[in-house]
């Protein structure tokens, strides 16, 4: 299976906890005979911070991103309004990165050909379907944070992202419940992070140790 693993943010030099499981996703995918792509967007050169299988494709947006004078002219509506009305704001901004990137995600879907995109945020998630309308590749769009804070509820095109979504993963239960009460028609399931087994368990009944400096 190819499987993209897309988050339309910088990716290099990043040391965050959404880099990180991106990281171990990719390589375990890789382990598991899949063929990985990871999708980023960044504007500097570099690597990433957590270490990624060499088999991984890595493919950069802004490799392939052309700018227009449309995208130019929507770029500004959107810093115009941005002082008076965040609704419109959110708007223009969406219709901006919709034309901005709107070429370089053909191209790179054309180029990967994935069996399933797994978005690792809503915002990214809405990019896609704004992007590409008539979109079949199945995509997941994975919560890191709780869903108070993974979306932004005034942007419309991030909650219809979420509705067109094949899958919603969230982290905890709690937000299962707080995402299905708020979009019902939502396909959700919950699954935590991962955590590394070790060989060795802690005794937590055991007295601790006191070392006198």
């Amino acid at each position: 299976m190819r499987i993209l693993l897309a988050r339309i943010a910088a990716l290099n030099g990043r040391n965050g906890g959404m880099e990180h499981v991106e990281a171990r996703m990719a390589n375990a995918m890789i382990k598991r005979g899949h063929e990985v792509g990871v999708l980023s967007y960044d504007t500097h050169d570099g690597s990433p911070y957590y270490s990624i299988d060499s088999s991984v494709r890595m493919l950069n947006l802004n490799n392939f991103v052309e700018s227009t004078k449309h995208s130019l002219a929507l770029k500004c509506i959107r810093e115009v309004v941005r002082p008076f009305s965040r609704r419109k704001f959110l708007y223009w901004k969406n219709r901006w990165r919709y034309s901005y990137f709107s070429g370089a995600i053909r191209t790179v879907l054309d180029k990967f050909r994935p069996d399933v995109i797994v978005s690792f945020d809503a915002e990214s998630s809405a990019v896609f379907f704004g992007t590409c309308p008539e979109l079949k590749i199945p995509l997941i769009t994975m919560f890191h944070f709780s869903v108070d804070e993974a979306v932004n509820w005034a942007d419309a095109q991030e909650i219809e992202a979420l509705k067109k979504s094949d899958c919603v993963q969230v982290l905890l239960k709690d937000d299962l419940v707080k995402l299905k009460k708020r979009l019902p028609q939502v396909q959700v399931v919950c699954i935590p992070n991962v955590v590394p087994e070790y060989s060795v368990m802690a005794d937590l009944g055991k007295k601790k140790q006191h070392i006198q400096l």
